[in-house]
């Protein structure tokens, strides 16, 4: 079962093996996974204070192109939406688990609890690579080495990174502009997809 393999084999060294890149489910690389599958017709269609959320997550989370490179558009998204809430006024620091499967259990929970996210969650489903049935993510990620899922909490524990609309001491700037968000938001995921496809391409 792919639990039970250890997660050194997420090593390039080990991708010679088709079947276990078949087994992981890793396929439609290239010009399917422009954006992770994300397009602007669904952000154009997504309520701006989720906009407004994936915009406040991108800029407190960074997602690496190894976790990026196994995850659907929907499973992005979540941990961009969730960082946004958990991480305002740093209450992450004490209420968040530390393991990196934990954590990740934990961030979809916050964003599916919340109806909006799931009307755009539904829609990213539609357009995603990988199989997200129950678990699925999981044992995608059981594939990671130790060390990117270690730095994924490190940097999901940094302080909180403020606009210039919560105070005067900030580190972006928000436009509170419905266009604005939809352009960085798609070029956000179009850049992990790029970042995800050279990786992927390269084992």
């Amino acid at each position: 079962m792919i639990g039970e393999r250890p997660s050194s084999l997420f090593e390039p060294k080990h991708f010679s093996d088709s079947r276990l890149i078949a087994e992981i489910g890793l396929r439609n690389l290239g010009k399917d996974r422009i954006a992770l599958g994300l397009t602007k017709e669904i952000l154009k269609e997504t309520p701006p204070e989720v906009l407004k959320c994936l915009f406040y997550g991108m800029a407190n989370l960074i997602i690496s192109p190894e976790i990026a490179g196994i995850e659907n558009a929907e499973e992005v998204a979540s941990t961009y939406f969730a960082a946004s809430i958990l991480k305002r006024e740093n209450k992450h620091l004490y209420s968040t688990p530390r393991d990196f499967l934990e954590l990740k259990h934990h961030l979809n929970n916050c964003s599916y609890n919340i109806s909006e996210f799931c009307t755009l969650a539904s829609k990213l489903k539609k357009v995603g690579c990988f199989d997200s049935g129950p678990g699925k993510q999981k044992e995608r990620l059981k594939f990671l080495r130790k060390s990117i899922g270690k730095n994924f909490v490190t940097e999901f524990r940094v302080l909180y990174r403020c606009s210039d609309k919560e105070g005067p001491y900030f580190d972006f700037y928000d436009k509170e502009d419905e266009e604005t968000y939809i352009k960085i938001i798609y070029n956000k995921f179009e850049s992990l997809g790029e970042g995800a496809n050279s990786y992927l391409s390269s084992l």
